[in-house]
């Protein structure tokens, strides 16, 4: 009679096509990944070019508000704007796009420092007190149409712009 022995351990040929198996799963698992997460990083950054050009309405918006006049302003077709107010301090604000460098700059006097990055295009429309009147002359201007335009490479439409209008505090 022969005796029944019981296997103890794997042979050769099991373990490598265990082996290969969890090779094959780990890479699956591995490019599934990676496209979440290239997918989760290009909107990140969309979201991130929104929340700039967004940013940027809401700081020139606070400061037109609050502005005595406007010392200058871009043509209306201009894409890469400047302005200039003269606050109640008697300071003057100004901005300025850089679209070489697709940034907005702002300071006291001049636009000397880093607002806001990739900024595709900055653009503003001064309007008189009746608020359809579109105007250059500075002094006639009462409100102030803002608009920041964003490259989003993830969409299909590639840029977003948003647009506000912010009257001055004193006529």
């Amino acid at each position: 009679m022969k005796r029944a022995t019981k296997r103890r351990a794997l042979t050769l040929l099991e373990l490598v096509t265990a082996t290969a198996l969890l090779a094959t799963l780990v890479t699956a698992v591995a490019v599934l990944l990676r496209g979440a997460h290239a997918a989760w990083q290009g909107h990140d950054n969309d979201l991130a070019r929104l929340e700039a050009a967004h940013a940027t309405l809401r700081h020139l918006v606070r400061n037109i508000r609050q502005a005595q006049a406007v010392s200058a302003v871009s043509p209306a077709g201009d894409l890469s704007g400047a302005l200039s107010i003269v606050m109640p301090s008697g300071q003057t604000y100004a901005w300025d796009h850089d679209d070489v460098a697709e940034r907005v700059n702002f300071g006291i006097t001049s636009a000397s420092d880093l607002l806001a990055e990739e900024i595709s295009e900055l653009n503003f429309v001064g309007y008189r007190a009746d608020g359809t009147t579109s105007t250059t002359a500075v002094e006639e201007i009462q409100s102030i149409d803002c608009q920041v335009t964003v490259e989003l490479p993830r969409q299909a439409g590639g840029s977003r712009t948003v647009i506000t209008r912010a009257w001055l505090r004193s006529w």
